[in-house]
C-alpha cells in the first residue's frame, strides 16, 4: 500500500491502512514505514482538512511507531519536531531534541531546529530562543541561515530588549553574552 501511495502521490489510503495496522497489531517492516512518512509527508498543510481524520496527528502516529520499533531517523525526529510546534510545544520540541543529544542524532540540521527558535519568538520567550539560539550557533550540522539571524533580532527588538531602559534578557550573561 505504502509503494502504491508513493508512485501516485496519494497519501489517502494511508490513512485508512493505518488504522487497520493499529487494529491488526501489526509491526511494519521499517522500509515500510519510511514510505509511509514520505507519502503522508506530501499530504503536510492538507490533512487538516480532513474532518474525517479529527485532532489526531497520523504522521506523528506514524513517527512514533517507527521510532519505537526501529532507530530513530532525522526525519522522524524532524516529523515529531514540527507536529510539536505546529500545536505550539516549543518546550516539548526542545525537549524531545535534548533527549537525543547523546545519541548519533545529537547534532540535527538547521530545518529540524528553526522552527523550534521561529515558535520561541512568536510567542515572546527570548530567553528560551535566546537558549536554543546559541546552541544552534555552537552545532557543528546546524548551518544559520541569514533569514533565522533576522527573525531572531527582530523579536528580541519587538519585545523591547534594544532599549536602553529595558532588563536584560534572562540567562543571557550565563550564555556569554554581555547584558549591557
Amino acid at each position: 500500500l505504502s509503494d502504491h501511495c508513493a508512485k501516485t502521490s496519494n497519501p489517502l489510503p494511508l490513512y485508512v491502512g493505518w488504522e487497520k495496522v493499529l487494529e491488526a497489531g501489526m509491526m511494519p517492516m521499517e522500509r515500510t514505514l519510511s514510505t509511509s512518512l514520505y507519502v503522508l509527508s506530501l499530504d503536510e498543510g492538507k490533512e487538516s482538512d480532513r474532518s474525517d481524520k479529527g485532532d489526531r496527528d497520523v504522521v506523528s502516529e506514524v513517527a512514533m511507531f517507527h521510532d519505537a520499533l526501529y532507530e530513530p531517523t532525522e526525519k522522524t525526529i524532524a516529523l515529531l519536531v514540527k507536529s510539536l510546534v505546529g500545536r505550539g510545544d516549543a518546550a516539548g520540541a526542545e525537549a524531545l531534541l535534548e533527549s537525543i543529544a547523546d545519541g548519533p542524532l545529537a547534532d540535527l540540521r538547521h530545518r529540524t531546529t528553526s522552527p523550534i527558535l521561529k515558535l520561541y519568538c512568536e510567542k515572546g520567550e527570548i530567553d528560551a530562543a535566546l537558549r536554543l539560539y546559541h546552541k544552534m550557533k555552537h552545532t557543528s550540522r546546524v548551518v544559520m541561515e541569514a533569514g533565522t539571524y533576522s527573525d531572531f533580532i527582530a523579536a528580541v527588538a519587538e519585545n523591547g530588549y534594544f532599549r536602553s531602559d529595558s532588563e536584560p534578557i534572562d540567562g543571557a550573561k550565563d550564555l556569554g553574552y554581555n547584558p549591557a
